[in-house]
């Protein structure tokens, strides 16, 4: 007997159900014969009438109980592809025939239909939707062709749609300026772009010569799809509301706690170019204290929809390049009106936290606020006062109680959340010292002082408070999400460790406490820096999500948010935003539809920002290190494969690679133990192996430097020490080549002279 239509859906819609093709629904429901042609008819109808849905290769399946998510299509070369989601997702597959008209690289909405078991088979799902993101401005290299000519970047070829300027040369380094949308991936290597894809533009700015250091900024953040100019629009709102502040602030003032008389600082690096963040402290008669975090109030400036808001969510994060800034919003607010300068009247959002003497938060409230900080203060002037050193701290020697009042509630606050089992990394930053005309002066170590960890433990404890409201009152807001390690990925950190006589847990589930026991083994050993180095790379990327539920690993958090920094990054805002409706009671604006988009494309743009900063430090560092080939340093072995290592020098934390076609003998690589082993010698190099190098040939277009290792590694069977002979030889070789290359008369000799003659 041929079910109803209520009969089918009620099966459909049970929890143990999974998408199954029409033969397959038919048996489950117990179809049989000539009803089978009636199911059919049955569930066309339902499909037109939008109650089910076909999935992969035909599966019926309830709309409702499909999973839709947002992440970066990836194409195979077959046809299909895969979506990368963000955290701990496994990626999607997609069928060649679900991929609607995206293209490699697109960012894309995926409805996931089959779930996938976790280890082997992944989630199937179809795209439903492609965001197709504004190409704006690029940088390429300059190539006659025509009578327009083209503009060569690193993924795409744009046609020029008018004649280049006339002081264009070819070769030249350009801005180009690129109307519409593109594919990422239809112009990918080797591969014939889609002419309807094909991008058209014009020439916006000419650089110049490609080697010239100044040009790094604009090469690096462009290359990144990250735009380095405000929009004509945006920049007019922002004036706008700069011109009309004094007004504005005025009509803010009696809804507003008037805390302009609480002694409220501000504490960033030496070089900061905003401050968006004030701390206070206070001792209550209980003996608690009373931590006041100070945010800027970003979001009474920066509305839904506005200009601002679409150029602030497109870039999503201000990006750092050591001596430059790409600003989420335009300078006016991120440098003027939004930021907490002192002795000057700014609306805030304050969040107060009251703490016992053990460090436990036992009372938070909210509000909108007026402030008016009373200094400027750098780390490097709050450690200075704390150290007793007057001279050296400025302005903070003035807050010399206050200050140690915040270093002891921080201190209070931090030995409560490590006891929770929270995870600190205390991991060695490089830092590059710029001179003028974008040239790297000076390489090396960067300083973490005290005072870093008094600003960063009362920012964890606001966003926390933050995480705990808005769970509570149900607030739309983007959560910050963490997930616990692949035991897998563990397994290098583990085995590295147990080999240099660490013991760790048992394998298999991993807490945060015990990751931060296993960090506080390795404190002051030789190995500390490469191990911390090694148990980060095996964490999860923190990402951002709608569902706190998963909570922060790391932090040993089961609920967190990023609140405090709304100037530079959009998560931030998009909290500030729902916190000041649930503050004053209006209606929250922000649709759940649109935050799980938000999440993902949050979640990409920040990992696109990162790689953009770690691409400008290695291309400065690389040309400061131009300077230094023939020099020799000391250095740690990084990281293992089977062509070579990695070494990271010990002083300036710059990396290169050591080729083992250059080394005296023949290296297997054992890669269970990430080693590589010499046949003849028996000479080990594994991670953490110190060694001193010779810098061969540093290119920094390519982001490569070459080394040849010189001393170093375990030798098991003579204990030398030394590892020249042939390489040395080869290295010389190497130099006396470059040297006849440099040379030769232009025209003469080399490459590019012998490949015209055989031409000819």
């Amino acid at each position: 007997m041929l079910p109803a239509a209520e009969m089918v859906l009620a099966h459909m819609s049970r929890p143990a159900y999974r998408p199954v093709k029409l033969k397959d629904l038919a048996r489950e429901l117990g179809v049989e014969g000539d009803e089978y042609r009636s199911l059919r008819l049955l569930m066309h109808e339902l499909e037109a009438e939008d109650k089910v849905t076909r999935v992969h290769k035909g599966r019926y399946a309830m709309p409702a109980a499909l999973v839709r998510a947002w992440g970066r299509l990836r194409m195979h070369e077959r046809g299909f592809g895969f979506v990368a989601r963000s955290g701990a997702e496994a990626d999607v597959f997609v069928a060649a025939g679900q991929l609607l008209d995206a293209a490699d690289g697109e960012w894309v909405e995926v409805e996931i239909s089959e779930p996938g078991d976790g280890y082997e088979r992944l989630p199937i799902g179809r795209i439903t939707d492609v965001r197709r993101q504004p190409v704006g401005e690029r940088v390429g290299t300059f190539r006659r062709r025509g009578s327009h000519g083209l503009v060569a970047t690193d993924d795409l070829l744009i046609s020029l749609e008018s004649p280049a300027p006339a002081d264009v040369k070819d070769g030249d380094l350009v801005v180009v300026e690129v109307d519409g949308t593109f594919s990422p991936g239809s112009m990918g290597k080797g591969a014939a772009p889609r002419s309807a894809r094909a991008p058209k533009g014009r020439i916006v700015r000419v650089l110049g010569d490609p080697a010239d250091p100044r040009h790094d900024f604009d090469t690096v953040s462009l290359a990144h799809g990250i735009s380095v100019t405000d929009s004509v629009s945006a920049i007019a709102a922002a004036e706008a509301m700069v011109a009309g502040a004094d007004e504005d602030r005025q009509r803010e003032l009696p809804g507003r706690a008037d805390l302009r008389e609480l002694t409220v600082v501000t504490i960033d690096p030496d070089e900061a170019r905003d401050f968006d963040d004030a701390v206070s402290v206070e001792i209550l008669d209980s003996g608690d204290m009373r931590l006041g975090v100070h945010i800027a109030d970003v979001a009474h400036y920066v509305p839904r929809g506005g200009a601002i808001d679409e150029q602030a969510r497109e870039r999503t994060t201000s990006t750092y390049m050591l001596d430059r800034v790409v600003h989420m919003l335009p300078r006016p607010l991120a440098a003027e009106l939004c930021t907490l300068a002192p002795h000057e009247d700014r609306l805030a959002v304050s969040v107060f936290l009251d703490v016992d003497d053990v460090g436990d938060v036992c009372g938070r409230s909210f509000c909108l606020s007026v402030i008016r900080s009373a200094d400027r203060l750098t780390y490097t002037q709050v450690q200075a006062s704390l150290d007793g050193d007057y001279r050296a701290a400025g302005p903070a020697a003035v807050h010399r109680p206050l200050l140690a009042a915040m270093a002891d509630l921080s201190q209070r606050m931090r030995v409560r959340r490590l006891a929770r089992g929270a995870i600190d990394f205390d991991l060695a930053e490089a830092e590059v010292t710029m001179g003028e005309k974008g040239i790297p002066v000076a390489l090396g170590r960067a300083v973490h002082l005290a005072s870093h960890r008094l600003v960063e433990e009362f920012m964890l404890a606001a966003n926390e408070a933050v995480a705990e409201e808005a769970v509570l009152a149900g607030l739309p807001v983007l959560f910050r999400v963490h997930a616990s390690p692949d035991a897998t990925k563990l397994e290098p950190f583990r085995s590295l460790a147990a080999s240099l006589g660490y013991r760790l847990p048992e394998a298999g589930l991993v807490t945060s406490g015990q990751m931060q026991k296993a960090l506080e083994s390795l404190q002051g050993g030789p190995d500390t820096a490469l191990l911390s180095q090694l148990l980060l790379r095996a964490m999860m990327r923190a990402c951002y999500s709608t569902d706190p539920a998963e909570g922060h690993f790391g932090l040993a958090s089961e609920r967190y948010l990023h609140f405090t920094s709304p100037i530079r990054r959009y998560p931030d805002l998009v909290v500030h935003r729902a916190l000041r409706a649930h503050i004053s009671g209006a209606p929250q604006e922000t649709s759940e539809e649109g935050l799980e988009w938000l999440a993902g494309w949050t979640s990409h743009s920040e990992r696109r920002a990162e790689a953009a900063e770690r691409d400008y430090t290695r291309l400065k560092q690389l040309r400061f290190m131009t300077a230094h080939i023939g020099g020799e340093f000391a250095g740690v072995v990084s990281g293992v494969v089977g062509s070579g290592c990695f070494v990271s020098f010990t002083d300036w934390l710059v990396e290169g690679f050591c080729p083992v076609r250059l080394m005296d003998d023949y290296f297997e690589f054992d890669e269970p133990r990430h080693q590589l082993r010499g046949q003849q010698t028996g000479r080990v190099f594994a991670m953490g192996t110190l060694v001193r190098v010779r810098v061969l040939t540093v290119e920094p277009p390519r982001r490569r430097m070459d080394l040849l290792i010189i001393e170093g590694g375990s030798d098991e069977a003579r204990g030398t020490g030394k590892v020249g002979g042939r390489g040395d030889r080869r290295a010389a070789a190497i130099d006396h080549r470059q040297a006849q290359r440099k040379a030769r008369p232009p025209g003469k000799g080399g490459r590019g002279y012998r490949a015209s003659k055989r031409r000819r």
